[in-house]
């Protein structure tokens, strides 16, 4: 478990994991180690060996080790597990791409199944825009079948430009992006091709068939307003 970073003082340890330790230090002038003021210590126990010592000038260089080498013992940590190489060497390679994402291991998987299980669940963007609006029409309020039908025609054109296959799980924010570019250069018009898509997408959150509303993911385009009418009266 990784303690908590304290406010450093000679030869202090300010970071500890996995028997791995970092420390600050003020060497004197006359040391010649005196340009180095971050020390990695690890264990070499599986070598045969005592500690480990490295020393590094910068902090930033002595926490990029330091992480190595609390990943390299996670991994040795793992053998004593009946696994495999293969699953030891992509435990180590998972560890290594997760660094600075503050996510584990564990979350990553979590979230990759939850992402590929919409994939299998989802619909088509043709399928998807027909049973979101035939929901809109049985559930419309008076005064609403106007908002029904610029829903319709908006994610019409929508589905219309659209790939036969692609499903709503597989859209990435970009994919919508470049589409609401691509409809109009109008900023108004295009926001509102983009609210009708959040409508969408929020309905497809809610019956399981993508993951996210992306459609939050995607900036609103800046409205030049106009400015104020000035009214020149004589004097």
């Amino acid at each position: 478990m990784v303690n908590e970073e304290k406010r450093a003082t000679k030869g202090q340890v300010i970071r500890e994991e996995s028997g791995v330790t970092l420390s600050k230090f003020t060497p004197s002038k006359d040391s010649p180690k005196a340009r180095y003021s971050r020390t990695v210590r690890w264990s070499r126990k599986a070598e045969g060996k005592g500690r480990g010592v490295a020393r590094f000038k910068t902090d930033s260089e002595a926490r990029s080790f330091f992480q190595k080498k609390v990943n390299a013992a996670r991994s040795a940590g793992l053998t004593g597990m009946s696994l495999p190489p293969d699953a030891l060497i992509d435990t180590a390679w998972a560890l290594d791409a997760l660094e600075g994402h503050e996510a584990t291991i564990r979350q990553a998987v979590e979230y990759f199944l939850e992402n590929k299980a919409a994939r299998v669940r989802s619909i088509t963007v043709k399928d998807a825009v027909e049973a979101f609006i035939e929901e809109k029409k049985a559930d419309e309020h008076e005064g609403r079948a106007t908002h029904r039908r610029d829903l319709n025609y908006r994610l019409g054109c929508f589905a219309q430009d659209q790939p036969k296959k692609k499903t709503l799980a597989e859209y990435t924010p970009k994919d919508l992006e470049r589409w609401l570019r691509k409809k109009t250069s109008n900023a108004q018009s295009r926001n509102n091709y983009r609210s009708a898509l959040s409508n969408l997408f929020a309905w497809g959150k809610l019956n399981e068939y993508c993951p996210s509303n992306i459609v939050g993911k995607v900036a609103k385009a800046k409205v030049k307003r106009a400015g104020k009418v000035q009214i020149i009266t004589p004097e």
